[in-house]
């Protein structure tokens, strides 16, 4: 239950800072971005280029576990050290007790 609740805490604190840390094109785990949105973005460039009769290349990139290569270095330079060593205690030796009916 700690984890959850600091957990929320942390992501309540940063969401004021979100618009100035993600790129609006980024849609993934922002509140009120929706992946719809670059898919209409695409097509939209794609009748464009159609009318304007323009060469176009569209590029996908798969970025699966692209989160576990975010580097500590990057993330102490954009959330700083305070925030940062909040969110390592979140990582650092988690541990659980189970208690059922007053028995550990």
């Amino acid at each position: 239950m700690d984890v959850k609740l600091l957990s929320k805490l942390l992501a309540s604190r940063l969401q004021q800072f979100i618009p100035r840390l993600v790129h609006l094109d980024q849609t993934g785990f922002i509140p009120g971005q929706e992946a719809r949105y670059c898919t209409l973005r695409a097509f939209a460039i794609q009748g464009l280029a159609i009318k304007g009769n323009s060469d176009l290349l569209m590029l996908s990139t798969d970025a699966e576990k692209a989160f576990d290569r975010v580097t500590w270095s990057f993330m102490l330079a954009t959330l700083g050290n305070g925030m940062l060593a909040w969110i390592t205690a979140l990582y650092t030796d988690p541990s659980v007790r189970v208690q059922i009916n007053a028995h550990r």
